[in-house]
């Protein structure tokens, strides 16, 4: 295995630190989006459940 000098070291250590940030941004990101995911099928649910409400009211009325 070729070993590194100094300055490939450092640029090795720099490149990994990038890498590492980048990585906690993207599952920062991904966090963020489950949370607006999760946001949109709790009302996506909440209109489900007043589309069955009137629904049901609809039916009432034509019996």
């Amino acid at each position: 295995m070729k070993e590194l000098s100094g300055n490939e070291t450092g640029n090795q250590d720099e490149y990994i630190m990038l890498l590492t940030n980048t990585i906690s941004e993207l599952q920062q990101r991904v966090e963020e989006q489950k949370q607006k995911i999760s946001e949109l099928k709790n009302q996506i649910n909440g209109y489900c459940e007043e589309i069955i409400r009137l629904n049901d009211l609809n039916q009432e009325k034509i019996e």
